[in-house]
């Protein structure tokens, strides 16, 4: 034999096979091939189900497809239901999928020995989220992708979305991730699949059952990273939620914790030892455990700081890793610079343990916590992940103090987070030399609201004027807002001398978001007090009270809405107060309504006519303009109910095209028109996790 051919055959076998499947020529009989190479090119090895592949042809059966890289099976036909054996050996389970549409394709049981893949979230060997094989010799070797802009797709904004009043879902609030990462186009209120556009569908998976498009899928490979399929009508239908495994990865910068992509920034690691876990388990020394934190002997870097007395000043920025251990108290004392707000809060794992913090004054008489003016508290459903609260000092140099104590012994890892922002008082913000962005709370999940301080006893502007009635959660407000109410306060306590404090109630949640919807429990219509430019504060009283209490002094109760008829002879409103004290909101531009109770509005209009027709010098007396907007931006009537407890601010909306970063900021200060009816603005309605109803096993 001719030892360039022999050696040619040995090196290169799979040649070898090529040859021996064509017609060679009539030189075929003058080669003498030794017949352990012969053999050995002759009968390749298929492969088994779960092994490495590149091609079909390298997978053992009939039915054999290499799948992004790994031998699988085809099903007899389509999967009639995800994660069902049907059309399938047993022991193996049948999916759909885009990248091989023709059939379904059956996944064998996760054996380790025998899985060249990953262990899904179903307990099968699958091929990994972006493998590869060959696509000129194999059928399954490339993943289906979500065209831009289309349903599904990934977006920083409602703008990348190319359907029609479609929605950019995604993270509210980075340090609690919903794990809709790198954002999902999708669309609320549709009404068929034909609304969704191509490989979309119409499901019931927003809050309630509402319908939604979202991305169509039959196996968790369909979705882009960061996404897997689950199953969420009663037909069977899938869609694409967000969610991850070993076979669905994460988008890079990210982490799969708790099937859910998080940001590497939060997610718990050894670079963030206070980070982010799935709920019921907490970060301890940068990884993930079931149960409360672990606590050294040590204690954390700002120990000791058990008491008052030894309080260490809380550090600019976020510190993380500090760790509360049983009977553990951290104290945190807080200087105020003039003119200034300072935020500070804590971030933590509520399920891990049930931590609170406390505020007190300089002298370490209590200021309140999260439930109110009192402490300790039994009401704990408004407990979140967060707790913040603002501080501001006209000249200067106030101190308060911070204590972060546990409920019931609870303990567990926070990061303590103190952030200070330069403010003023004035009527207008923007002549206060802020920029429009300021003024209107402008940033990326509310991050441009402020939380609306504590009164400050030595402020020379409004002092111990106001007191807070609500959760420490839903104080989040524009500038411009905190700016209205406090110089209306201002007005009002000079033109009125022994006003007694007033209570302010709701706002907004931290992420622009209104009250109660970080607790599932909404306080308020949706989207009433959405980005931080409404709040509810209390009428005056004739009692002196000014706290949010039915004023009607006819029997109404809550659920009545109004106050009835009877209201005419026996509320308690101080009217005058009050009347000044909405002539002095409506002086802004900004201001867009506000709504009162049915019964008392006309009382109002009265008052004011009253107060306008004053002499120059009294100082209760108001302008003409101010007279002219309880016709046209005071609301009252059927569309706004439960205002015989309250009053209800609203600023003007945020314009959508300033939001986006376009169009004439000057524009959208102008007198808006009059309104006398409820805002129309569009619901913000929330996705539903997991999605309803079970997902498929």
């Amino acid at each position: 034999m001719d030892l360039h051919w022999r050696w040619l055959f040995v090196v290169v076998p799979a040649l070898m096979g090529s040859l021996e499947a064509c017609d060679v020529g009539p030189w075929e009989s003058e080669l003498t091939v030794d017949s352990e190479v012969q053999s050995g090119g002759a009968s390749q090895k298929r492969l088994p189900a779960g092994a490495s592949c590149s091609c079909d042809a390298d997978c053992d059966g009939e039915a054999a497809v290499c799948m992004l890289g790994i031998c699988m099976q085809r099903a007899e036909g389509l999967c009639t239901a995800p994660n069902s054996e049907q059309g399938c050996a047993p022991g193996s389970r049948c999916f759909n999928t885009d990248i091989l549409t023709d059939s379904g394709v059956c996944y064998p049981l996760y054996d380790p020995e025998t899985c060249d893949g990953v262990q899904s979230r179903h307990g099968l060997c699958s091929p990994r989220r972006g493998g590869g094989c060959n696509a000129a010799c194999g059928a399954a070797c490339a993943e289906d992708t979500a065209g831009a802009g289309g349903i599904g797709a990934a977006c920083d904004a409602d703008e990348a979305c190319s359907l029609r009043g479609a929605t950019c879902y995604r993270d509210e609030d980075p340090s609690a991730p919903n794990g809709w990462v790198e954002g999902y186009c999708l669309a609320f209120d549709c009404e068929s699949d034909d609304e969704c556009g191509p490989g979309a569908g119409c499901f019931p998976a927003a809050e309630g059952g509402s319908p939604v498009c979202l991305s169509t899928c039959g196996s968790d490979l369909d979705c882009r990273p960061g996404y897997v399929c689950h199953t969420v009508d009663g037909e069977g239908r899938s869609a694409c939620f967000a969610g991850c495994d070993g076979a669905s990865t994460c988008p890079e910068g990210t982490t799969c914790l708790g099937e859910l992509c998080v940001s590497d920034d939060v997610a718990c690691s050894p670079d963030v030892p206070s980070g982010w876990c799935p709920e019921g388990s907490s970060c301890d020394g940068g990884a993930c455990r079931k149960g409360p934190s672990a606590c050294g002997a040590e204690g954390d870097a700002l120990e000791p700081n058990d008491d008052l007395g030894a309080a260490v000043t809380a550090p600019m920025g976020v510190t993380r890793d500090l760790t509360l251990c049983e009977g553990d108290e951290d104290w945190f004392k807080i200087v105020v610079p003039e003119r200034t707000i300072v935020r500070v809060g804590i971030r933590f794992r509520q399920a891990a343990g049930d931590i609170d913090l406390v505020v007190y004054d300089g002298v370490g008489r209590l200021l309140g916590a999260r439930n109110g003016a009192q402490y300790p508290y039994a009401y704990r459903d408004q407990e979140t992940d967060t707790e913040f609260y603002g501080f501001y000092s006209e000249r200067g140099g106030a101190e308060y103090f911070v204590r972060v104590v546990g409920h019931d012994g609870a303990q567990n890892v926070y990061g303590l987070d103190v952030t200070s922002t330069p403010y003023v008082d004035g009527p207008s913000c923007v002549d206060a030399g802020f920029s429009f962005d300021e003024c209107a709370g402008f940033g990326e999940r509310g991050g441009g609201l402020l939380p609306f301080p504590f009164p400050d006893p030595d402020d020379l502007v409004v002092g111990g004027g106001y007191i807070w009635e609500t959760f420490s959660n839903y104080r989040f407000a524009r500038r411009e807002l905190i700016m209205l109410v406090r110089d209306a306060l201002a007005e009002t306590l000079r033109a009125f001398p022994g006003t007694t404090p007033l209570s302010l109630i709701d706002v907004c949640q931290i992420n622009g978001v209104t009250p109660g919807y970080d607790v599932d429990s909404p306080r308020h219509p949706e989207s009433t007090h959405d980005q931080g430019g409404n709040i509810d504060i209390a009428y005056f009283q004739t009692d002196g009270s000014n706290d949010g209490e039915i004023i009607c002094g006819d029997g109404s109760k809550h659920e009545d809405g109004y106050c009835s008829s009877a209201a005419k002879r026996k509320h308690i409103v101080d009217l005058e107060r009050e009347a000044f004290f909405m002539a002095r909101l409506f002086r802004s531009p900004r201001t867009r309504v506000i709504g009162v109770d049915k019964v008392i509005a006309p009382f109002l209009s009265r008052t004011a006519a009253q107060l306008n027709a004053l002499p120059a010098r009294d100082p209760r007396k108001i302008t003409d303009d101010e007279l002219a907007s309880f016709s046209d931006r005071m609301a009252y009537g059927e569309g706004w109910p439960y205002h015989h407890h309250h009053i209800h601010l609203s600023m003007n909306w945020w314009p959508k095209k300033t939001a986006a970063g376009g169009g004439s900021p000057e524009a959208s200060f102008a007198a808006p028109p009059a309104i006398h009816r409820s805002p129309a603005l569009a619901a913000e309605q929330r996705m539903v996790w997991p999605p309803r109803p079970a997902i498929v096993r």
